[in-house]
């Protein structure tokens, strides 16, 4: 990781709003437009022509759509718990009792990122998540949150991933993983794989990352690497390659 780290530049781009003591926004973009115009004018302002993108939760839905909106741009995308289907009944009946709670001020920001990061609340053993998470949502304005979650639930469908070089990544405990197995099952293998993180909520966390592997440079030789191009759905217990931990 250590040897990615010095080649390679980092931008970490926070959804508009939703950086630390942001102030009130007046009108939000669509998630689409994030998507589509917003992630595109970060690249062109910084002068960054191709990239590899990386996003999580609604962030890989914005990913996504950025991906397919301009592919010349990405040289592939790493897509964790992707939630590509647009709202559905029960969550927008679900989202519409929540959404009466916030406008009452009787949700706070961690409980509405514990239901839209983990499906549920955190009271029964998850709440370590949230905790993790819990100095940075601290700092969220709550106002432009709520704003960023209706955006949200107002999102359209993916129906695909195209001809896009994508690595859907997912736990098997997570709650959006068979939606993530949904839409794997609707790509094109040569061009999507599929890394389901055995006995982990959120690949991402500091808890459950310590299992979320990377392939070393050196490539695998090539009795190996056919197997990889036959088989492009893997577990933690099924990967045998050399890799090294997320530290």
């Amino acid at each position: 990781v250590s040897e990615i780290r010095l080649r390679s530049v980092f931008i970490h781009v926070d959804v508009p709003g939703q950086h630390d003591d942001a102030e009130d926004l007046e009108n939000f973009p669509t998630i689409q437009q994030i998507g589509e115009e917003v992630l595109l004018k970060i690249l062109d302002d910084l002068g960054v022509s191709l990239c590899v993108g990386i996003a999580d939760g609604a962030g890989a839905n914005i990913m996504a759509r950025f991906g397919l909106a301009h592919p010349h741009r990405v040289l592939g995308v790493v897509l964790i718990n992707l939630v590509s289907s647009g709202v559905g009944f029960l969550e927008s009946i679900k989202e519409k009792f929540f959404a009466k709670r916030r406008s009452s001020q009787q949700l706070c920001p961690e409980e509405i990122v514990s239901m839209h990061k983990l499906g549920h609340s955190a009271t029964d053993g998850l709440k370590y998540l949230v905790d993790s998470y819990k100095s940075h949502i601290q700092k969220i304005n709550p106002k432009n949150l709520q704003k960023f979650m209706t955006a949200y639930m107002n999102r359209k469908e993916i129906l695909g991933l195209g001809k896009l070089d994508v690595l859907l990544v997912t736990g098997s405990r997570s709650p959006f993983c068979s939606g993530v197995e949904h839409i794997y099952a609707k790509c094109d293998k040569q061009k999507t794989s599929l890394l389901k993180v055995d006995n982990c909520v959120d690949p991402m966390s500091r808890e459950d990352r310590t299992q979320f592997v990377v392939v070393r440079e050196t490539p695998p030789n090539k009795a190996n690497l056919a197997a990889i191009g036959r088989r492009r759905t893997l577990s933690m217990e099924e990967y045998s390659i050399d890799a090294t931990e997320i530290v």
